[in-house]
């Protein structure tokens, strides 16, 4: 049994702050993969390539049509995910797929102790 607790913070500018932290249940140990997703409609080169994993402690995105640029910085390096989304569906020609955005996963791996408090950060800016 774990607890989670989500923050969103609007910041001043272009800056939203977001932070998820996991709690353990007293008197119990526990190995937790843990991660925040975020789903942005942009079309951004290194993404479409296909997934990937590294480790970093920033990510930059940056839509090949708009110029949008979202950059994401995180409270140290976590493992982070990215790949393309689509969904399929069926026209007169056959089965297709469309382009819906990218995903963004940002993880780590932990022990919780007992009622041990582990938080994943992120500050999102978009220009």
């Amino acid at each position: 049994e774990v607890e989670v607790v989500k923050e969103i913070t609007l910041g001043k500018g272009p800056v939203i702050t977001t932070s998820q932290s996991v709690v353990g249940a007293a008197g119990t140990e526990a190995e937790v993969t843990f991660g925040m997703e975020y789903n942005f409609l942009i079309w951004d080169a290194a993404v479409m390539r296909g997934p990937r994993t590294f480790v970093s402690d920033r990510l930059e995105l940056e839509d090949r049509y708009s110029g949008l640029e979202i950059k994401l910085f995180m409270d140290r390096p976590r493992k982070i995910m990215t790949y393309p989304v689509y969904t399929i569906n069926e026209t007169e020609r056959g089965l297709g797929k469309t382009f819906q955005g990218v995903c963004v996963v940002i993880g780590d791996n932990f022990i919780l102790n007992g009622r041990d408090e582990k938080k994943i950060c992120a500050a999102i800016y978009v220009k």
